[in-house]
């Protein structure tokens, strides 16, 4: 129960620091970029499977399990818009971390999930670039990764192999 409330609370003071901040106007851009795996990308994803290996990599950072209720009111992200999901937050480190994983429901759930991730990305990218320029230059290369009907967003300094592992590489 500590941990649910530390983990609200950090992400409350976040959301209202990055909203006070003044936003700049062209450095990062009015949209984050999606990217999209080609025919060399797995039909099928094991995020459950993915999520195990993950935790491995961030297990010093006490990861906590993101359930459906979290989903929808830390993320805005509906549980009928996931056929399947896997979902973890770490509050260890200087680059606490978010690592979310769907399986989209239908086209339209993925649409709307890609949107509130790219969002999430955008509000991290600006939090990051008042934060340092090491925080910056990390959440810069962090990004929404599509592959068939999944969607995956690391933010986490071992982005990189995350995605990786996600992508089965």
């Amino acid at each position: 129960m500590k941990k649910i409330i530390a983990i609200v609370l950090t992400l409350v003071l976040a959301l209202s620091l990055s909203a006070c901040v003044a936003r700049p106007v062209q450095s990062i851009g009015d949209e984050v970029e999606a990217t999209t795996i080609g025919d060399n990308t797995p039909a099928n994803i094991d995020i459950h499977a993915a999520l195990e290996q993950i935790n491995l990599l961030v297990k010093d950072d006490e990861p906590m399990d993101i359930d459906e209720d979290a989903l929808t009111s830390l993320y805005g992200i509906e549980s009928a818009w996931c056929k399947d999901f896997a979902c973890i937050a770490t509050m260890g480190g200087v680059f606490p971390s978010d690592i979310l994983m769907f399986e989209a429901a239908d086209d339209e759930a993925k649409a709307n999930i890609k949107e509130v991730l790219e969002t999430k990305l955008d509000d991290f990218l600006t939090q990051a670039q008042n934060y340092d320029e090491d925080s910056y230059a990390l959440a810069e290369s962090c990004k929404v990764i599509e592959a068939g009907n999944y969607i995956a967003l690391f933010l986490a300094p071992q982005h990189e192999e995350m995605e990786n592992i996600f992508l089965g590489k």
